[in-house]
Protein backbone atom coordinates (compact mmCIF):
# COMPACT_ATOMS: atom_id res chain seq x y z
CA UNK A 1 0.00 0.00 0.00
CA UNK A 2 3.08 2.18 0.75
CA UNK A 3 4.35 1.94 -2.55
CA UNK A 4 0.98 2.47 -4.24
CA UNK A 5 0.83 5.66 -2.23
CA UNK A 6 4.16 7.13 -3.18
CA UNK A 7 3.69 6.20 -6.86
CA UNK A 8 0.46 7.97 -6.65
CA UNK A 9 2.04 10.62 -5.14
CA UNK A 10 4.52 11.06 -7.54
CA UNK A 11 2.35 10.95 -10.74
CA UNK A 12 0.05 13.48 -9.62
CA UNK A 13 1.99 16.04 -7.51
CA UNK A 14 6.03 14.94 -9.03
CA UNK A 15 9.10 16.43 -7.34
CA UNK A 16 7.50 19.60 -5.51
CA UNK A 17 11.23 21.92 -5.55
CA UNK A 18 11.39 20.90 -9.29
CA UNK A 19 7.60 22.45 -10.09
CA UNK A 20 9.08 25.51 -7.81
CA UNK A 21 12.27 25.95 -9.44
CA UNK A 22 10.36 25.49 -12.47
CA UNK A 23 8.33 27.93 -11.35
CA UNK A 24 10.41 30.97 -10.40
CA UNK A 25 12.38 30.41 -14.20
CA UNK A 26 8.95 30.71 -15.67
CA UNK A 27 8.40 34.14 -13.56
CA UNK A 28 11.48 35.63 -14.62
CA UNK A 29 11.45 34.77 -17.99
CA UNK A 30 7.36 36.20 -18.23
CA UNK A 31 8.37 39.24 -16.25
CA UNK A 32 11.56 40.59 -18.75
CA UNK A 33 9.09 39.84 -21.24
CA UNK A 34 6.41 41.86 -19.76
CA UNK A 35 9.02 44.68 -18.65
CA UNK A 36 10.39 45.05 -22.63
CA UNK A 37 6.62 45.47 -23.53
CA UNK A 38 4.68 46.44 -20.57
CA UNK A 39 1.55 47.73 -22.96
CA UNK A 40 0.86 44.10 -23.88
CA UNK A 41 -2.15 42.52 -22.05
CA UNK A 42 -1.34 38.85 -23.14
CA UNK A 43 2.38 39.29 -21.99
CA UNK A 44 0.42 40.74 -18.24
CA UNK A 45 -1.70 37.76 -18.19
CA UNK A 46 1.12 35.25 -18.77
CA UNK A 47 3.18 37.17 -15.89
CA UNK A 48 0.31 37.15 -13.28
CA UNK A 49 -0.86 33.04 -14.55
CA UNK A 50 3.15 32.45 -13.66
CA UNK A 51 2.95 33.99 -10.61
CA UNK A 52 -0.25 32.13 -9.46
CA UNK A 53 1.77 28.48 -10.69
CA UNK A 54 4.58 29.84 -8.55
CA UNK A 55 2.32 30.63 -5.14
CA UNK A 56 0.69 27.10 -5.44
CA UNK A 57 4.13 25.56 -5.35
CA UNK A 58 5.44 27.33 -2.28
CA UNK A 59 2.02 26.46 -1.15
CA UNK A 60 2.28 22.39 -1.87
CA UNK A 61 6.17 22.62 -0.78
CA UNK A 62 5.12 24.27 2.37
CA UNK A 63 2.47 21.75 3.26
CA UNK A 64 5.05 18.97 2.41
CA UNK A 65 7.12 20.23 5.15
CA UNK A 66 4.48 21.13 7.67
CA UNK A 67 3.58 17.31 7.39
CA UNK A 68 7.18 16.13 7.26
CA UNK A 69 7.60 18.22 10.74
CA UNK A 70 4.73 16.83 12.05
CA UNK A 71 5.79 12.96 11.26
CA UNK A 72 9.49 13.56 12.90
CA UNK A 73 7.94 14.39 16.07
CA UNK A 74 6.00 11.71 15.85
CA UNK A 75 8.86 9.25 15.26
CA UNK A 76 11.29 11.15 17.58
CA UNK A 77 9.13 13.09 20.12
CA UNK A 78 11.21 12.33 22.57
CA UNK A 79 14.93 13.40 20.64
CA UNK A 80 12.56 16.93 20.21
CA UNK A 81 12.05 16.81 23.70
CA UNK A 82 15.37 16.25 25.30
CA UNK A 83 16.85 19.18 22.80
CA UNK A 84 13.72 21.48 24.20
CA UNK A 85 15.15 21.01 27.46
CA UNK A 86 18.53 21.17 26.39
CA UNK A 87 18.22 24.56 25.13
CA UNK A 88 15.97 25.97 28.17
CA UNK A 89 19.28 24.52 30.28
CA UNK A 90 21.51 26.30 27.95
CA UNK A 91 19.04 29.84 27.84
CA UNK A 92 19.14 29.22 31.68
CA UNK A 93 22.86 29.13 31.82
CA UNK A 94 23.23 32.69 30.23
CA UNK A 95 21.06 34.17 31.83
CA UNK A 96 22.52 33.61 35.44
CA UNK A 97 25.02 35.82 37.49
CA UNK A 98 27.94 33.68 37.54
CA UNK A 99 30.08 36.37 39.50
CA UNK A 100 29.79 40.25 40.23
CA UNK A 101 31.96 42.55 41.46
CA UNK A 102 31.82 44.44 44.63
CA UNK A 103 32.24 48.37 45.09
CA UNK A 104 35.96 47.19 46.35
CA UNK A 105 36.50 45.67 42.85
CA UNK A 106 37.33 42.66 44.17
CA UNK A 107 35.50 39.68 42.28
CA UNK A 108 32.56 37.44 43.81
CA UNK A 109 31.73 33.93 42.60
CA UNK A 110 29.79 32.65 45.30
CA UNK A 111 26.25 32.22 44.59
CA UNK A 112 25.03 32.86 48.43
CA UNK A 113 27.21 35.75 48.61
CA UNK A 114 26.02 37.12 45.32
CA UNK A 115 22.45 36.43 46.48
CA UNK A 116 23.31 38.88 49.77
CA UNK A 117 25.09 41.64 47.92
CA UNK A 118 22.45 41.94 45.64
CA UNK A 119 19.77 41.67 48.22
CA UNK A 120 21.72 44.54 49.63
CA UNK A 121 22.17 46.29 46.76
CA UNK A 122 18.14 46.83 46.14
CA UNK A 123 17.24 47.03 50.08
CA UNK A 124 19.16 50.34 50.09
CA UNK A 125 17.95 51.39 46.87
CA UNK A 126 14.74 51.31 47.64
CA UNK A 127 14.89 52.21 51.77
CA UNK A 128 12.97 55.09 52.55
CA UNK A 129 15.27 58.41 52.54
CA UNK A 130 14.07 61.70 54.09
CA UNK A 131 13.41 64.03 50.99
CA UNK A 132 14.56 67.72 51.12
CA UNK A 133 12.15 70.45 49.45
CA UNK A 134 14.38 73.14 47.86
CA UNK A 135 11.57 75.91 48.44
CA UNK A 136 13.55 78.42 46.61
CA UNK A 137 12.67 76.77 43.23
CA UNK A 138 9.31 78.28 43.28
CA UNK A 139 10.76 81.59 43.46
CA UNK A 140 11.82 81.38 39.86
CA UNK A 141 8.76 80.31 38.36
CA UNK A 142 6.66 83.52 37.61
CA UNK A 143 3.25 84.24 39.46
CA UNK A 144 0.39 84.58 36.27
CA UNK A 145 -2.43 84.99 39.01
CA UNK A 146 -2.74 87.16 41.26
CA UNK A 147 -3.13 86.41 45.07
CA UNK A 148 -7.26 87.77 44.25
CA UNK A 149 -7.49 86.17 41.34
CA UNK A 150 -6.93 82.72 43.38
CA UNK A 151 -9.01 83.77 46.24
CA UNK A 152 -12.05 84.61 44.06
CA UNK A 153 -11.31 81.09 42.02
CA UNK A 154 -11.57 79.30 45.11
CA UNK A 155 -14.80 81.28 46.43
CA UNK A 156 -17.41 79.06 46.67
CA UNK A 157 -20.81 80.36 45.10
CA UNK A 158 -23.13 81.41 47.08
CA UNK A 159 -27.10 80.46 46.67
CA UNK A 160 -27.69 83.64 45.47
CA UNK A 161 -24.80 83.90 42.85
CA UNK A 162 -26.13 80.00 41.63
CA UNK A 163 -30.25 81.56 41.31
CA UNK A 164 -29.10 84.22 39.18
CA UNK A 165 -26.93 82.45 36.68
CA UNK A 166 -30.05 79.62 36.26
CA UNK A 167 -32.67 81.67 35.65
CA UNK A 168 -30.52 84.07 33.31
CA UNK A 169 -30.89 80.49 30.76
CA UNK A 170 -33.64 80.71 28.13
CA UNK A 171 -36.43 78.77 29.15
CA UNK A 172 -36.22 76.43 26.08
CA UNK A 173 -32.53 76.10 26.40
CA UNK A 174 -30.01 73.28 28.10
CA UNK A 175 -26.13 73.77 28.48
CA UNK A 176 -24.30 72.42 25.39
CA UNK A 177 -25.50 72.64 21.57
CA UNK A 178 -27.40 68.91 21.82
CA UNK A 179 -29.78 69.62 25.25
CA UNK A 180 -32.28 67.11 25.86
CA UNK A 181 -34.71 70.12 27.39
CA UNK A 182 -34.70 71.88 24.30
CA UNK A 183 -35.19 69.35 21.62
CA UNK A 184 -38.21 67.74 24.31
CA UNK A 185 -39.56 71.61 24.02
CA UNK A 186 -39.49 71.94 20.30
CA UNK A 187 -40.75 68.56 19.61
CA UNK A 188 -43.75 68.64 21.67
CA UNK A 189 -44.76 72.08 20.29
CA UNK A 190 -43.92 74.47 23.87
Amino acid sequence: MKIKIREWNWNVFGDVRLKMQKAEEDVKATSLLSDRNPEDITLLNNLVTARGRQELANEQYKAILHQKSREKWLKEGTTNTISFHTSVKIRQATNAISELEEDSGSIVIDQKRITHILEQHFENKFKYQEVNMADEIFDATPELITQDDNRMMEAIPTNEEIRAVVFQLKAYSAPGPYGFPSFFYKFHGI
